[in-house]
């Protein structure tokens, strides 16, 4: 189960990653393009700095604040993605992805139910990082850029914890359940 488990999921990322990428390539998704592709020259040229042995930690912090200001509709866009994908049409087709519809596997309660919607939406914001990306998309429009770059270090932090922790469960409990199975009593099962 595990190798099916770790095959949709792959399966999942590469289609997601196709879609939200054609879709962030849509210009006027994005009034801010400009900036966001000046903020992503600037980076580049950051990480030759780094190699180099440079590094402001000033600078570090203004081009990922730009980043993420610049490029907040993309992040939105994939938001949207991942719940469209992930959360409906998961609930839609049976607790099925792509994925998991190919490896013949299926997300259910563990009592052999259906899977709500709600239930989807908190598994799929842990195991994602969902809920962090929002955070960060709301905090970026009202706080400082201080307290921007502090507060949205810990919010990934945590995310990063939960996402990892869920890996972690998945790879090495007998019943490879991960964090976010256990906390909505979900299991995945074959088909």
């Amino acid at each position: 189960m595990l190798i099916k488990r770790i095959g949709a999921f792959f399966i999942d990322i590469l289609f997601i990653s196709l879609f939200v990428g054609m879709v962030q390539g849509i210009s006027f998704l994005n009034p801010h393009e400009d900036e966001y592709l000046e903020a992503v020259d600037k980076y580049d040229n950051l990480l030759i700095d780094v190699a180099n042995g440079k590094i402001d930690y000033e600078q570090i912090n203004n081009i990922d604040y730009d980043l993420n200001y610049y490029g907040a509709s993309y992040n939105i866009i994939t938001i949207i993605s991942y719940i469209s994908y992930f959360v409906l049409f998961q609930y839609f087709n049976k607790g099925q992805t792509l994925g998991k519809k190919l490896m013949k596997i299926k997300i259910i309660n563990k009592d052999d139910t259906k899977v709500s919607f709600f239930k989807l939406l908190l598994r799929e914001v842990i195991i994602f990082g969902l809920g962090a990306n929002i955070c960060n998309v709301i905090l970026i429009f009202i706080i400082s850029k201080s307290y921007y770059i502090n507060i949205s270090s810990i919010i990934n932090l945590i995310s990063n914890c939960f996402i990892l922790l869920a890996m972690f469960l998945i790879i090495f409990r007998k019943d490879n359940l991960g964090l976010h199975d256990i906390l909505f009593k979900t299991k995945v099962v074959r088909e």
